[in-house]
């Protein structure tokens, strides 16, 4: 339930969010990086990531509903973005709790048919559950899931294999690994560059008015 005082609030005193903001994540630095020198992304993984994913299920996917694989990627992403810049990639104790409040598709089984809708879902949960609900400080946050589909597969996965391994670590929340994380790890590696590269340029024009979320942000703000 939105709670319009926690918002004001947020809203009135935003200085820790504000710098937030600002920090820079290892992803945005190597899309930095890779543009100033016209090169390709160079994600690496730690050897613990490779451990991971030497243990991940050896599967095939047969997809019915391709579009809304990719779809429930984005809204994933988000949760993960959301925590990863709230904790200026460190991570807390919250982190589980976080993200799977954020993730419709983690929490309620949630399937998208649009990304707009997947984006509004998102802003909405952002503004209702988590620390700070902030409504720049979400769409901040669709910047940084642009800069991860920009970045491709490899960073992608990188993000994922983080989410696993916060997820694999909690006595309740390990379940949506064994659910959903371990098979999008498992099949982010052959999804299908093209449809990752038209997700970026989507999410870098989306523009999301605070009127379609449902409340009177606007006014709640003056």
């Amino acid at each position: 339930r939105f709670d319009e005082d926690h918002y004001c609030t947020d809203f009135a005193e935003d200085e820790e969010i504000r710098q937030l903001m600002k920090y820079k994540t290892v992803y945005a630095k190597e899309l930095k990086r890779m543009q100033k020198e016209n090169d390709e992304a160079k994600v690496t993984f730690t050897s613990q990531e490779e451990e991971m994913m030497r243990q991940l299920p050896r599967k095939e996917y047969l997809v019915s509903n391709e579009k809304s694989v990719y779809l429930g990627l984005v809204d994933l992403l988000f949760a993960y973005s959301y925590n990863h810049r709230m904790t200026e990639g460190e991570g807390n104790v919250e982190s589980a709790w976080c993200i799977g409040k954020l993730s419709s598709t983690l929490s309620c089984l949630e399937q998208f048919s649009t990304l707009k809708e997947v984006i509004i879902t998102s802003f909405r949960r952002s503004l209702i559950y988590p620390l700070y609900r902030h409504f720049e400080f979400s769409e901040k946050i669709v910047q940084d899931v642009y800069i991860l589909f920009k970045l491709g597969k490899r960073a992608i996965l990188k993000a994922l294999l983080e989410m696993k391994y916060i997820f694999d670590h909690h006595d309740v929340y390990y379940i949506y690994s064994k659910i959903y994380l371990d098979d999008y790890c498992v099949w982010i590696q052959h999804a299908s560059d093209h449809v990752l590269r038209t997700l970026a340029h989507e999410l870098h024009h989306l523009k999301i008015n605070k009127n379609e979320l449902g409340w009177d942000l606007d006014e709640i703000e003056e």
